[in-house]
């Protein structure tokens, strides 16, 4: 998946979205780290940054990031805590790439 970084997000701004019916899901990295991607609820993902060079008919090639796996998805966590995250209180959040 093609993706755009949004940016930090803290616990209140993720419950935010969870109480406002928001579909996300929470991922671990194989860098060891924990990333919130908007809009999907995939067992795992490869994220990738578009090219910068490319022509907009050519976003499917982008820069990997990282490979994840699922840890929480919105529509079935009841709790969701901030272990794990950036000094366990914030969480970087990315959405698909979109060319609009």
């Amino acid at each position: 998946m093609i993706v755009n970084q949004i940016g930090y997000l803290n616990l209140g701004a993720v419950n935010k979205l969870k109480e406002n019916g928001k579909l996300f899901s929470i991922y671990k990295t194989n860098k060891n780290t924990v990333i919130l991607v908007l809009n999907t609820k995939k067992k795992s993902l490869h994220l990738s940054y578009p090219q910068k060079n490319r022509l907009p008919f050519k976003v499917v090639e982008g820069k990997k990031i990282a490979k994840c796996e699922l840890i929480v998805c919105s529509e079935t966590a009841i709790n969701i805590t901030a272990d794990g995250w950036n000094n366990n209180d914030q969480i970087m959040a990315y959405e698909e790439f979109n060319l609009n």
